[in-house]
């Protein structure tokens, strides 16, 4: 059991060589004293100087008893203190010797569950790893194989679906060249319909004016329509449509007229001088609104040359 004196352990070490040192030098010091003492004492009373001695001897020995209390409280320190190393270092031994006994046994222990361990997974590759690697294997080659002929595939659909593409663009464009000529035919159609309706309604025009100037006629024999050739007209256009109607109207008008020339008579000439002038205007008239300024010469020529007919006959 080690016994608390109030000194740290970690300055034993430092303290315990200087012991002796200090306790001689203690000693030299007090004899020292003593010897001044007594040097001094001598100059003095016999008294004083037993008293001085006695008291001086006293307070030596009282130093000394303090110094010896302090030795012995060392020296059980020192013993104490090596007392607790041998115990530390036996312990230390014996705890050596237990740990390598325990580092053996637990290496023993190791190196069987290794060897186990490696029985174990020898004996789960040989009845797992192995099969299973067989079976991996011929997988892999057959999902290898499955893929190459799949880009096989792949490759053959790409070729074919190219060249249907290219099929498609060709065909497209052309479609697109047709659609192109459809449109232009169409708008040509659209302006030739707008300009035969323009001229199904000048013609309606036309015949209105013409039966009108029919129902009025009462002294004509035959209807200037069918004299002027209307149907000369109309050329230009190309198409038989305008022709028929015109033939329509001059039949019609040959069927209605039931008229009696009278001849030699002044009035009966201005009457038919003044019922052609007007019909040549309204013709002129109906003319210009199907701007048709290069037959316009003529129809004035051939209104002139049934004027002269007109005359003549009178």
């Amino acid at each position: 059991m080690e016994t608390y004196t109030g000194f740290s352990k970690q300055n034993l070490t430092a303290f315990q060589p200087d012991i002796s040192f200090q306790l001689q030098n203690q000693s030299e010091l007090l004899t020292n004293l003593v010897k001044n003492k007594a040097t001094y004492s001598l100059q003095t009373e016999e008294r004083q100087k037993f008293q001085f001695c006695y008291s001086e001897a006293m307070r030596v020995h009282t130093q000394i008893s303090k110094l010896r209390t302090t030795e012995n409280q060392l020296q059980q320190i020192i013993n104490a203190e090596q007392f607790r190393k041998e115990f530390q270092k036996t312990e230390q031994n014996c705890n050596e010797s237990m740990i390598q006994n325990e580092l053996e046994i637990l290496q023993q222990l190791q190196d069987e569950h290794i060897e186990a361990n490696a029985n174990y997974n020898q004996a789960i590759q040989q009845e797992f790893e192995i099969p299973i690697a067989k079976q991996l294997d011929f997988t892999l080659r057959k999902i290898n194989q499955d893929l190459e002929l799949l880009c096989t595939n792949l490759r053959t659909t790409h070729d074919f679906v190219h060249g249907c593409l290219e099929q498609v663009t060709k065909i497209v464009q052309k479609l697109g060249k047709e659609f192109q000529q459809i449109e232009e035919v169409a708008d040509i159609c659209q302006q030739q319909l707008i300009q035969l309706n323009n001229t199904q309604e000048i013609i309606q025009k036309i015949i209105v004016n013409v039966m009108n100037q029919i129902h009025n006629q009462n002294e004509l024999k035959t209807s200037p329509i069918a004299l002027l050739n209307l149907d000369k007209v109309f050329e230009p256009f190309g198409d038989d449509k305008p022709k028929a109607v015109i033939q329509q109207i001059q039949d019609v008008v040959s069927d209605q007229l039931n008229i009696k020339i009278v001849r030699g008579t002044e009035e009966v000439a201005e009457n038919k001088q003044n019922k052609i002038l007007y019909q040549k205007g309204q013709l002129l008239q109906a003319f210009k609104e199907l701007n048709i300024e290069d037959t316009t010469e003529k129809i004035i020529k051939d209104v002139e040359e049934h004027e002269k007919r007109a005359k003549s006959m009178m």
